[in-house]
């Protein structure tokens, strides 16, 4: 008789940014913090796009920039690890464009793992689903 094994994938994935290799954490609780960060990112980003630069008085601007980058660095540092936002800014160019960027990438990461995960299982679903009914007509 053959024994049968399972092995569980990995929870995580690794990435390289900028040179150095970075392990994201895709367990179901740090899936739950990511999508709740970006969100918060994203609504933060909406406000302060739709306010009047011209019409800010130079504190305001500042005041604005400070938020643009704590949101930033919140979102960098809850996936990569704490003080992760700090060393990417200066290999950026101290860069807030260049932060956003990385931002919107690891957003698209973290959304198509989302979205192969939930395809996967609904192909398994489906798939199982078949072969049961196929099975009942004989």
């Amino acid at each position: 008789m053959t024994m049968r094994s399972f092995d569980f994938k990995k929870t995580y994935e690794e990435i390289k940014i900028n040179g150095e290799v970075y392990k994201i954490d895709f367990s179901d609780a740090k899936l739950k913090e990511y999508r709740k960060s970006f969100n918060e990112f994203y609504a933060e980003s909406q406000k302060m796009q739709s306010v009047n630069a011209s019409e800010l008085v130079k504190d305001d601007e500042f005041k604005q920039f400070d938020q643009a980058t704590d949101l930033t660095k919140k979102a960098i540092d809850n996936l990569l690890g704490d003080g992760s936002f700090d060393k990417l800014y200066e290999q950026s160019g101290r860069s807030l464009f260049n932060m956003m960027d990385l931002v919107e990438f690891l957003a698209e990461l973290v959304g198509e793992k989302t979205n192969k995960v939930r395809n996967e299982r609904a192909h398994k679903y489906t798939k199982h689903k078949k072969q049961r009914h196929n099975g009942n007509k004989r």
